[in-house]
């Protein structure tokens, strides 16, 4: 037992303190040895038994400030790292939006192709431009148009194979000066576009590598490097369809 005074460690049948001379009487000192055993204990425990303890008590009514506190502080933590995980697997980046429109655009995945475009009814929405009959008649004709050529590909046993290798990402924010010409060049392909909807840009720059298969064989390959404009709306990316040269081009001509 320990002294509940001087905290000194004395027999468990002692009557007074040795150290001190605090006197106490049997009962006492059981209950007293308890409690320093358990809090011993408590201190040595490593924190996945002390949140498993925690967490017991509150199951068993004994709960307390603390064990609130830790339990509260390891939620927490908990949820910030499923929301990372699920962020990194299965949020939108310039990086994926990018290659799941090239990679959906080769290999003739047209979701892949048409969801991570301005196409995407997400992105008419934010940019004010949606409209049902429009946006229905788009996506049929331009559905269509991959089956078909999907279906002629396969026909002549040709395959494409893609390979996006993301090299560099520089994003742009409202900021920044490049923030405005961006948002002139989207006007200047819609004027209807709602720009003040814009959250932030991206360029974003990729080697791709592609490989052309006829009868299982392989014919050609080629690797270029390309620049794309990318746009965030409403917490997600999307392709602009303006390349490396469409900026360039539209930067000599307005900011000269």
């Amino acid at each position: 037992m320990f002294c509940t005074k001087c905290g000194q460690q004395i027999p468990d049948d002692s009557k007074f303190c040795e150290f001190c001379g605090e006197k106490f009487d049997e009962s006492a000192g059981t209950q007293d040895s308890l409690g320093a055993e358990e809090a011993t204990a408590t201190e040595n425990a490593s924190p996945v038994d002390t949140i498993k303890n925690s967490v017991n008590d509150i199951v068993n009514g004994k709960k307390n400030d603390k064990q609130l506190l830790i339990i509260g502080a390891v939620a927490v933590v908990a949820l910030l790292a499923l929301f990372l995980i699920f962020n990194g697997l299965f949020g939108s980046s310039p990086k994926k939006a990018l290659k799941n429109y090239l990679e959906g655009s080769v290999t003739f995945d047209f979701k892949d192709y048409w969801n991570n475009s301005l196409n995407a009814k997400k992105a008419q929405k934010k940019l004010d431009v949606y409209d049902a009959d429009d946006y229905e008649d788009a996506y049929e004709d331009a559905k269509d148009s991959f089956e078909k050529l999907k279906e002629e590909m396969n026909d002549e046993d040709q395959k494409i194979k893609i390979k996006v290798d993301i090299k560099d990402v520089e994003k742009i924010g409202k900021g920044d000066k490049e923030f405005e010409w961006a948002c002139d060049l989207m006007e200047d392909r819609n004027d209807d576009y709602d720009v003040d909807k814009i959250q932030k840009f991206a360029i974003v720059k990729a080697r791709v590598k592609l490989e052309y298969y006829e009868d299982g064989d392989k014919e050609d390959s080629e690797t270029s490097t390309t620049e794309y404009l990318l746009v965030k709306l409403g917490g997600d990316w999307f392709v602009t369809g303006v390349s490396k040269d469409d900026i360039k081009d539209y930067l000599k001509d307005n900011y000269k």
